[in-house]
């Protein structure tokens, strides 16, 4: 996503935080925090999301990622 036109086609669509923790949460020590694209925040490209839980302070600038439903394809 470059400009805010191409960023409304994620709008609505699904984002997941990955993140590795030092608990073990069932087999794995990797957990996610699931979220929703909500809107394009300023001109650049950027997105806000809502998610089901806070995020931690050092998602700030990660990468997150986003899947393809729901979708009107």
């Amino acid at each position: 996503m470059s400009t805010k036109e191409d960023m409304g086609w994620y709008t609505g669509k699904r984002m997941v935080y990955n993140y590795k923790s030092n608990m073990k949460k069932k087999v794995t020590h990797y957990h996610c925090i699931l979220g929703k694209v909500t809107r394009s925040h300023e001109n650049s490209g950027i997105v806000r999301a809502k998610c089901n839980t806070n995020l931690p302070p050092r998602s700030m600038g990660h990468k997150v990622r986003v899947y393809m439903y729901p979708s009107n394809i």
